[in-house]
């Protein structure tokens, strides 16, 4: 404790909380068939690469759409013109399947960009075979109204345990200050899958600073010393006020440092001798 800088030494307790809860499900989801065709792949380069090779799942977009390749293709390099523009001349056609489900997927033969490969792009056959069946899913949406939900629920126990935690010891608790260290989110289902509802469980962790009853006493009675007269008056409370005390906190400094204002009221009165006063009062009658 260092009374003239006000500073004191602070502890750290931490409480780990797990709640769970259900939440409707509000998104939906397309259970459909995907739509598929085929893509006919040509090579760019701006090099002497000879060809490209592209995995199985390479995609393929057009407007917004995408589509996957089910295959890996090889697709050979192709040639120049003398004033350096490509003449597509030699392509591999590759199996395609959009990436979701629905009837919008079914789209007229077009030319696609490849995702991946700036100097690769393809001319799409008729995409088809795409149908749309709505049904309700868990959205992300879901899952974050119930982890809002899940976080002021498990706050307000777990303030109430560590504030407990630091009263049990002595120690005044600085709760304005409590913070999540930690925290996970399960959901069950997953987002995406088809369900009525879900159960969402969060695991968190809160924790909070105090300090110790004794230490912050020390700072009030040098403080307090210092506007009475300590030969004549003395602090009348034993805790010197900090059983109602006010605290405030600012905020944490990047070193650690937790600046607080704390208010208290402090009653002085005068200083007596019991024991000298015992014995002017021995054999007197209480008038």
């Amino acid at each position: 404790v260092d009374k003239d800088k006000f500073i004191v030494p602070a502890s750290a307790k931490e409480v780990k909380k797990t709640e769970s809860q259900k939440v409707a499900a509000t998104g939906q989801k397309d259970n459909g068939t995907k739509s598929s065709g085929t893509i006919a792949v040509y090579y760019c380069p701006n090099n002497n690469t000879a060809e490209i090779s592209l995995p199985a799942g390479s995609a393929f977009s057009s407007g917004g759409i995408v589509f996957r390749t089910t295959a890996a293709v090889t697709v050979p390099a192709s040639n120049f013109t003398g004033g350096g523009v490509c003449k597509k001349d030699l392509s591999q056609s590759v199996a395609v399947s959009s990436d979701l489900a629905g009837d919008k997927y079914n789209l007229s033969s077009r030319a696609y960009a490849s995702v991946d490969h700036s100097a690769v792009t393809g001319a799409g056959s008729d995409m088809t075979g795409g149908t749309s069946k709505l049904v309700k899913a868990v959205g992300q949406s879901d899952i974050d109204t119930a982890k809002q939900q899940l976080l002021e629920k498990t706050r307000g126990v777990a303030i109430a345990e560590l504030n407990k935690q630091f009263t049990d010891v002595s120690a005044v608790p600085l709760s304005d200050g409590v913070s999540v260290s930690a925290q996970a989110v399960a959901s069950t289902p997953n987002v995406g899958e088809e369900a009525e509802e879900a159960t969402v469980t969060l695991t968190v962790t809160y924790s909070m600073s105090g300090v110790a009853q004794s230490d912050l006493k020390q700072l009030i009675e040098a403080d307090v010393n210092q506007k009475i007269d300590s030969d004549k008056q003395q602090i009348q409370d034993k805790d010197a006020g900090l059983s109602k005390a006010s605290i405030k906190l600012s905020e944490k400094k990047a070193n650690g440092d937790i600046p607080f204002e704390i208010q208290v009221q402090v009653s002085a009165g005068p200083k007596l001798d019991s024991d000298a006063v015992k014995k002017e009062i021995i054999g007197k009658r209480k008038g």
